[in-house]
């Protein structure tokens, strides 16, 4: 399974940003769940096969998932990722002092619909965030249930104003 979304990312490296289609038909032929009309830029990058994208969704360049077998990261619909975004669903509980990352996890990934992720933010495993989110620029954000409709900010990310829902 891992051979297909290698030749994706060597793919999404040698075509033009604006090879939307080309993109989105790979990532599904590699066993992704892709919807209609979402535009993956230049060098996103795709590690393990559990990754699902909402229609009219616009993943930026230089975005990574990183998936395991229990840690799907799934995007809804209508979201916009910034570039450069980091979306890890796996972890290592904390070994002994001859080795500090021990036995590996994987815990999954959820970005509501109408969610806007900022560049360079970080999403780890266990993140659940609820529609209409907006996660800052640089976030780190950790293992949660996060509320629909927030601003999140910082390292790590903290709810720092409720938005509208309208």
């Amino acid at each position: 399974m891992a051979l297909p979304f290698h030749l994706f990312n060597l793919v999404s490296w040698l075509l033009p940003a604006r090879c939307h289609g080309i993109r989105c038909r790979l990532l599904r032929w590699c066993g992704a769940k892709v919807g209609a009309n979402v535009c993956l830029n230049s060098n996103v990058l795709v590690y393990g096969s559990h990754v699902e994208i909402g229609h009219d969704t616009w993943v930026s360049s230089e975005t990574t998932f990183s998936t395991g077998p229990k840690g799907t990261v799934r995007i809804g619909c209508c979201c916009d990722i910034g570039p450069g975004v980091k979306m890890i669903s796996g972890s290592h509980v904390l070994g002994g002092p001859h080795r500090r990352a021990g036995a590996g996890f994987s815990q999954p990934i959820v970005i509501g619909d109408g969610c806007w992720v900022g560049a360079c933010s970080v999403i780890l495993g266990g993140v659940t965030l609820g529609d209409g989110c907006v996660v800052g620029a640089g976030a780190l954000v950790l293992a949660g249930n996060y509320p629909p409709n927030v601003l999140l900010a910082g390292v790590p990310a903290k709810i720092k104003k409720e938005l509208s829902p309208e």
